[in-house]
């Protein structure tokens, strides 16, 4: 009995012992963990309020640089001369595009081409708006995508193709809008509107009809469109007018910019007539345009300010680069702009000398 007694004594006491050591090894635990946590969150503490430090640091640097040059406006050199950005003339890309709404687009290389280019420069200063329009066959540096939609440099070719390249459109236009900055040595638009092939018809009716004379004998492609015929154009006219081009002229694109200019002009006339009698025809305009078109980055209220600002002003004819045109070693036209007449119209138009 003492025996047992004693043991069964000695083992509570072990046992006692043993719950006192486990219950200081589960407070040791706990401090550790509760120490661990601590070190954990002040690090996290330091990492955040080290980081919002850089980031300050880093907001004050940009803004003493911004501040630095605010008011600095581009340069460029040219021929011993140095010219001036004019921060007032701002500049607008139309696009017109080889395809129809809902066509199928697969591949990041077969967005269609822009046959139709014009940027316009709108001087607010000189309340004027300049028109250069681009030969679709003018050979520049394009943006070249690969099968998975990487670019993968840049190629010379016609800068019609650029807006192949791309897998939306806002990209094709962006790539467009690039090749264009390439040609114009360095010359980016600041803003871009890109219309696909049916918007034509869908322009000239919300005009009611675009009233031209016919420059030349298009009879093969209706027999109303006689040399010197004055035509109210019906929607298949004014798109057989404006794009057709391989079956007439022996295939080059410069007549065909001669008809597209007619055409222009004759709807930049009906628009102001229909401004000047509605003044809420721009808003009618932009939401035809929206419909029409496959990307623009202009809001609608800017689109409409534009607009109506534009159309007080003196639209200036279309001017064009001279240049050359000859035949690939693919068998296509190419047209190579003369690099002084580039030169020329940028610095003429978006620039001053500086004094």
């Amino acid at each position: 009995m003492n025996g047992i007694g004693q043991g069964t004594h000695a083992a509570g006491k072990g046992m006692r012992r043993q719950h006192r050591f486990s219950a200081l090894s589960r407070r040791r635990r706990l401090f550790f963990l509760l120490i661990f946590a601590a070190v954990v969150v002040v690090l996290l503490a330091g990492a955040y309020l080290a980081g919002r430090w850089y980031e300050n640091k880093g907001y004050t640097d940009e803004r003493q640089r911004m501040s630095e040059n605010f008011g600095k406006l581009h340069t460029v050199a040219y021929q011993g001369q140095t010219y001036l950005r004019r921060p007032e003339v701002s500049t607008l890309l139309i696009m017109g595009v080889d395809q129809r709404d809902g066509s199928e687009i697969t591949g990041y290389r077969s967005g269609g081409q822009a046959d139709f280019l014009m940027l316009l420069a709108i001087d607010s200063a000189n309340r004027q708006v300049h028109q250069l329009q681009v030969d679709r066959d003018a050979i520049t540096e394009v943006p070249i995508v690969g099968v998975l939609g990487n670019q993968v440099g840049t190629r010379q070719m016609q800068i019609c193709l650029a807006h192949a390249y791309g897998g939306s459109e806002e990209e094709r236009s962006r790539h467009t809008v690039q090749a264009l900055a390439n040609l114009l040595g360095g010359e980016t638009a600041g803003h871009v509107i890109s219309v696909r092939l049916d918007g034509i018809g869908r322009l000239n009716s919300l005009l009611g009809g675009v009233t031209v004379t016919v420059p030349a004998d298009y009879s093969q492609l209706d027999p109303a469109m006689t040399k010197g015929a004055v035509l109210t154009l019906n929607d298949a006219q004014a798109e057989l007018l404006v794009r057709s081009r391989m079956t007439i002229e022996g295939g080059t694109n410069a007549e065909r910019m001669v008809r597209q200019r007619s055409f222009m002009n004759a709807v930049i006339q009906k628009i102001r007539g229909n401004v000047k009698e509605n003044a809420d025809f721009a808003g009618t305009l932009f939401d035809i345009l929206d419909e029409i078109s496959d990307y623009t980055d202009l809001q609608r209220g800017e689109m409409i300010n534009e607009v109506t600002q534009a159309l007080t002003y003196d639209i200036l004819p279309v001017e064009t680069l001279t240049g050359e045109y000859t035949i690939g070693s693919d068998g296509f036209v190419e047209f190579h702009a003369d690099e002084d007449a580039v030169a020329a119209w940028v610095l003429q138009t978006l620039y001053e000398p500086k004094k």
